[in-house]
């Protein structure tokens, strides 16, 4: 019987050992993790973007190109397309099937500047704008652009616009035709990128 009490204080002995030493190596293992991940960003700089003072797109760090106007600027991807439209234009992705090949389809992004008619009120320009459209506003939600206080405005057509009034303006970036998530991120990236003027 002591013999075999002996056998289990040593096995308890064991486990209580074995476990000491994995959690030992999964302590390690994290540490080690989270120490090269501080290394790796501090040795790795994010590059820095320059400004521009040219009115049109200019070459960009990591394939982006950026867009400079007398009134703002912004990034968009260097693969995609910017059609000039008065002072800033319509962006179009290469890669979009509708609009690869021809150039009567609407494009992904819009952007565009007008003078501010509303006095910087967003419910009278969508009023205004709305008015015997048959669309209709499904939400408006405040949010920061450029610093700016800025408008999300979604409506029955499935249409997503973020308007800016700043400077005596009205700022409009339009996610009109996106064909996939990717080109819906990349509206999102443009807008973490304004800079008002």
């Amino acid at each position: 019987m002591k013999h075999f009490r002996d056998e289990r204080g040593v096995a308890l002995v064991l486990e209580v050992v074995l476990v000491a030493l994995v959690s030992a190596g999964v302590g390690f293992a994290v540490y080690m993790s989270v120490h090269s991940k501080k290394t790796q960003t501090a040795t790795n700089p994010t590059p820095s973007i320059s400004p521009s003072s040219s009115a049109s797109p200019t070459p960009t760090p990591t394939n982006k190109t950026q867009f400079t106007g007398s009134s703002l600027r912004f990034n968009y991807p260097s693969s995609w397309q910017l059609v000039q439209t008065g002072e800033i234009g319509n962006l179009y992705n290469s890669a979009n099937p509708y609009v690869k090949g021809s150039t009567n389809n609407p494009p992904v992004i819009g952007v565009s500047t007008q003078a501010d008619t509303d006095n910087g009120s967003i419910d009278a320009y969508l009023n205004r704008t709305y008015s015997g459209s048959g669309a209709t506003v499904t939400s408006k939600t405040l949010e920061q652009v450029g610093g700016k206080q800025a408008y999300r405005v979604k409506n029955s057509f499935s249409q997503l616009a973020v308007y800016v009034f700043a400077n005596g303006k009205r700022f409009e970036f339009d996610n009109q035709m996106p064909a996939n998530a990717e080109d819906s991120q990349t509206f999102e990236q443009l807008l973490s990128t304004v800079q008002f003027k």
